[in-house]
C-alpha cells in the first residue's frame, strides 16, 4: 500500500470515528438545543410549513442568515423527517467532512511531508470543542468546513488563477455570508487576494476585486434590505455592544487552551506562555530566518490563511459581544481560526527552528515532534473520553445545551404538551420561549415582563406597559419553566392572576402547563 492511499484509509477511519463520537453523545436524547439552535429549527419547519423565513417567536429571521435553515427544510422537505433530528445528522456528518477536509488542507499544504497532514487530522478529530459543536444544533461546524474548503480554493487560484478556479471561488464566496455574516471575512479575503493578483497593475486590480466583492457579497445585501430591514428595520439581528479589549483577552485565552490544559494557564498565564514562545523564536533566529519566514507565508499556499486569519481576528475583536464570548466554554466562534491557525503555526515551527536544534537531523526532529504530538494527545482524548462517558448516561451535557438535557427529557413535559389537544386559535405562552416551541412546535408569545435585570421585577409596574393582557382572544396554555433560572424579569402566573385565569394541568420539578383564560 502506498504512502497516499495509507492516508486516505486514516482519513476515513478518523472522519468515521469522530462521527461515532458525535453520535454516542446525541444518540440517547438528541443533540444539544439552545436559543440559536431553536431559531435555525423553527425557521426550517417553518419553511417546510410554507410559511416563510419566520422563527419561533413569529418574527421574521434578523439574527443569522438564511442557509442553514434552508438545508434543513430541504431535508426535511424530502424525507419528511423531524427537523431536529435531520440537524442532529446533518451535524455528525458534517464533523466527519470537517476532519476529513483538515486532512485534505495539511496535505495541499505540505505536500512534501505527511506527518504534517497526519497531526492537523489528528487535531480535529480529538478537539473537544469541535465534538461539542457537532453535538449540538449550530452553524458554526458547517461554517468551518465551508471555511476550510475556502482556504483550499483560494489557494489553488493563486496558483492557477484561470476562470473555473474563480467561479469556485466566487460561488464559495456567495455562499458563506448566506450560513453566518462572518462568511464576509471570506469575501474579503478573496478581494484581497485578487487584488494583490494583480498587483503589477492596481487599477485593474481595484476593478476586478471590486467587482468581485460586489458580485459575491450580492445575495448577501439583498437578503440584509429585502428581509432584514425593510421587514423589521434591522439589519443584522439585534447584538450587543463589543469589548475590544476582552475580546482579544478572550480570543488569546481560547486559542491557547485548544493546546494547553487549563491546570497549566492556572499557574502559567497564556500571556506568558506566549512570551517564552516568542523569546525562544527571537533568541534562536538570525535576521535571515525571519526573513525566510516572511517569505514562506505570503507565498500561494500561506497567504490565505495569513490574510483570513488577520481579518477574523478582527471580527472577533471589534464586532463579537464580549458578554456573550467570555464564557471558558464559549468558542464555537472562535474555533473557526483553527485550521489557519495551525497551518501558520506549522510553517512557522519549520522555519523558525531555533539553531541549536537544528545539528540534529530531519528524522530525529520529526521523531521528537511526532513523540511530542502523541504525548500532547492525553489532553483532548481524557476532553473526549470524560465527554462520552458523562454523555453516555446523561445526554449532551455542554454548556451549549439549554433545553434539551436529561433532566428536561425526563420530567414529561415535552410528552404531556404533544398529547394536549390545541386548536388553531389557542396562544402558547412561555417564559422561556425556544423550549416551549422545541415542546409545542408552535408559535410561542412572550409573558409580560420587566427590564431585564437580575433583580426580580415589580409586577404591578410592569403590568402597567400591558394593559390590555392577554386580550379576548388569548386564551391558550402557558409553559412555565422553573429550573433554568435566568429571567427572573418574566412575571409568572402567580404573578399575573389578576389578568388571567391560570389552570394547572401538569407539574413537574422542571416545569409546569397551565390552561390560560383571560378575565
Amino acid at each position: 500500500m502506498n504512502r497516499e492511499k495509507a492516508f486516505t484509509f486514516y482519513l476515513l477511519a478518523i472522519s468515521l470515528l469522530g462521527m461515532i463520537f458525535a453520535f454516542i453523545v446525541t444518540f440517547r436524547y438528541g443533540a444539544g438545543l439552545a436559543t440559536d439552535g431553536a431559531r435555525y429549527l423553527s425557521t426550517a419547519e417553518n419553511l417546510i410549513n410554507g410559511h416563510g423565513f419566520i422563527e419561533y417567536l413569529g418574527v421574521p429571521l434578523t439574527q443569522f442568515p438564511p442557509l442553514y435553515s434552508i438545508l434543513i427544510a430541504i431535508v426535511g422537505s424530502v424525507t419528511r423527517a423531524d427537523v431536529f433530528v435531520i440537524a442532529q445528522y446533518l451535524n455528525i456528518l458534517t464533523f466527519g467532512l470537517t476532519i476529513w477536509l483538515a486532512g485534505k488542507f495539511f496535505r495541499n499544504l505540505f505536500p512534501d511531508n505527511l506527518l504534517y497532514a497526519y497531526v492537523g487530522s489528528g487535531v480535529f478529530v480529538t478537539s473537544v470543542s469541535l465534538l461539542r459543536m457537532a453535538s449540538n444544533i449550530l452553524s458554526d461546524l458547517l461554517f468551518l468546513a465551508l471555511s476550510i474548503v475556502f482556504l483550499i480554493v483560494s489557494t489553488n487560484f493563486i496558483e492557477s488563477p484561470s476562470r473555473r478556479n474563480l467561479l469556485t471561488l466566487g460561488l464559495l464566496c456567495a455562499a458563506s455570508p448566506l450560513l453566518r455574516y462572518a462568511g464576509l471575512t471570506h469575501i474579503l479575503t478573496a478581494s484581497v487576494i485578487i487584488l494583490l493578483i494583480h498587483r503589477s497593475e492596481w487599477l485593474k486590480g481595484i476593478l476586478r476585486a471590486g467587482i468581485f466583492g460586489l458580485l459575491t457579497s450580492l445575495p448577501t445585501l439583498l437578503w440584509i434590505y429585502f428581509h432584514n430591514y425593510l421587514q423589521t428595520g434591522i439589519l443584522f439581528g439585534t447584538r450587543l455592544p463589543p469589548n475590544p479589549q476582552g475580546n482579544l483577552e478572550t480570543t488569546i485565552e481560547k486559542a491557547v487552551h485548544w493546546f494547553v490544559p487549563y491546570s497549566v494557564t492556572d499557574r502559567i498565564p497564556e500571556w506568558l506562555i506566549i512570551v517564552l514562545l516568542l523569546l525562544v523564536l527571537i533568541t534562536g533566529n538570525r535576521i535571515a530566518d525571519w526573513r525566510n519566514w516572511g517569505r514562506r507565508i505570503v507565498n500561494s499556499k500561506f497567504l490565505p490563511n495569513l490574510i483570513f486569519l488577520f481579518l477574523y481576528v478582527n471580527v472577533l475583536i471589534f464586532n463579537v459581544s464580549y458578554s456573550e464570548v467570555r464564557w471558558r466554554f464559549m468558542d464555537r466562534i472562535h474555533i473557526i481560526l483553527l485550521p489557519s491557525l495551525l497551518a501558520i503555526g506549522v510553517v512557522t515551527f519549520r522555519e523558525l527552528l531555533p539553531f541549536y536544534l537544528r545539528r540534529f537531523s530531519t528524522r530525529t526532529l520529526q521523531t521528537a515532534a511526532l513523540i511530542v504530538f502523541v504525548l500532547w494527545l492525553a489532553y483532548p482524548l481524557n476532553g473526549i473520553q470524560e465527554t462520552l462517558r458523562s454523555a453516555y448516561h446523561n445526554g449532551e451535557t455542554s454548556e451549549y445545551n439549554i433545553y434539551n438535557t436529561r433532566a428536561q427529557y425526563e420530567s414529561g413535559i415535552r410528552e404531556f404538551v404533544e398529547s394536549l389537544t390545541m386548536t388553531p386559535e389557542d396562544k402558547v405562552y412561555s417564559n422561556y420561549e425556544p423550549v416551549a416551541w422545541f415542546y409545542s412546535r408552535r408559535t410561542i408569545l412572550k409573558l409580560p415582563q420587566g427590564p431585564v435585570n437580575p433583580e426580580p421585577p415589580d409586577p404591578d409596574e410592569v403590568l402597567k406597559n400591558y394593559p390590555d393582557w392577554p386580550g379576548d382572544d388569548g386564551a391558550g396554555y402557558v409553559i412555565w419553566m422553573k429550573e433554568l433560572g435566568f429571567k427572573e424579569y418574566v412575571l409568572s402566573p402567580e404573578q399575573l392572576a389578576s389578568k388571567a385565569n391560570f389552570e394547572l394541568l401538569f407539574f413537574s420539578k422542571q416545569g409546569d402547563v397551565y390552561r390560560i383564560t383571560p378575565k
